[in-house]
């Protein structure tokens, strides 16, 4: 993770898709990943098609209400976007279409809402 920090995504950094699927992430096509994205843990991983990852991030690693260590796969349905600073944890499943808003997490999708797709920057034209 820090060697990751430190060298980037070298030639790949403007193909974040195949970067992270070539650390063994599984992503289907039409994904798009900010750069400010933190993923770890990418065997865990399972991203449906065309998926908007802004500025969040999504960590299988986690402590459990015992104080252990867990990682638990995390499942984002197709269709779905994820806000800036918002975090998916690990064992979370998204459902397609869910739309998670800025400064949420995965244990708050009840909040998650059709509208805060609006907040996603990879959805906005640059």
């Amino acid at each position: 993770s820090q060697l990751q920090e430190f060298l980037g995504a070298g030639v790949l950094e403007n193909n974040l898709s195949l970067y992270y699927r070539l650390l063994g992430a599984k992503i289907a096509s039409g994904v798009k990943i900010s750069k400010d994205t933190r993923l770890s843990e990418f065997d865990l991983l399972h991203i449906g098609s065309d998926v908007a990852l802004d500025n969040a991030t999504v960590r299988p690693f986690a402590m459990d209400s015992r104080g252990c260590f867990t990682l638990r796969k995390i499942q984002i349905g197709d269709n779905s976007c994820v806000c800036a600073k918002s975090v998916i944890a690990g064992g979370a499943a998204l459902p397609e279409g869910t739309c998670v808003g800025p400064l949420s997490s995965s244990h708050e999708l009840c909040d998650a809402r059709p509208e805060n797709r609006a907040h996603c920057r990879p959805l906005r034209a640059l």
